[in-house]
């Protein structure tokens, strides 16, 4: 359990995962599988089962975005598109994971998360859901939660960097949080 509390703390409130767990947060809620393909983490089903996990973790209720939104002022897509989106981002990861590069399974899964963020299908706790997809994605390709966590330790390290780079993924410029994950990964393995 410790390890799976460990990696949730990360999950759910990355710059406070040092400090004690508050007793109003249940990770047993994060069920923390591994999957076979990455395309899979943003299917409609899979994504409602973690919008659950968060929401019960947090004790927030979190729905899908159904109006216009906006992230540090530029407009996200429309909830009109959010499914098409989602479409769009398996279709990606599953040509990306399909290729015949060594390192394709490692960049679908940083890509994972990202389209999340970029898409922001939810009303709220996008970066936890993303957090999330990529604890599962890392896990498919790590089969350890300690090397999740040592992995989310890192990647959240610098808090500043790792905001504006989520940022820009909010924006519709995945490109830079999805290279440094993976040059985080190459650490972390």
């Amino acid at each position: 359990m410790s390890k799976l509390c460990s990696t949730g703390q990360w999950i759910l409130d990355p710059y406070s995962a040092g400090r004690a767990l508050s007793s109003s947060m249940s990770f047993a809620h994060l069920a923390i599988t591994p999957v076979d393909s990455m395309f899979k983490l943003l299917e409609k089903c899979e994504l409602e089962e973690m919008r659950a996990s968060i929401s019960d973790a947090t004790r927030q209720t979190i729905g899908w975005r159904t109006t216009y939104g906006a992230v540090g002022g530029v407009a996200l897509p429309s909830a009109t598109r959010v499914n098409s989106l989602l479409r769009a981002a398996r279709a990606d990861l599953r040509t990306t994971e399909n290729s015949a590069s060594p390192s394709a399974r490692v960049c679908a899964a940083a890509k994972t998360g990202a389209y999340l963020m970029m898409i922001h299908p939810f009303s709220d706790g996008n970066g936890r859901i993303g957090r999330l997809i990529w604890a599962r994605a890392l896990f498919s390709l790590l089969v350890d939660l300690e090397r999740v966590s040592n992995f989310f330790r890192v990647f959240l390290h610098e808090r500043d960097r790792y905001q504006s780079l989520m940022r820009l993924a909010s924006e519709g410029n995945p490109e830079n949080i999805v290279s440094y994950w993976m040059e985080v990964f190459e650490l972390a393995k």
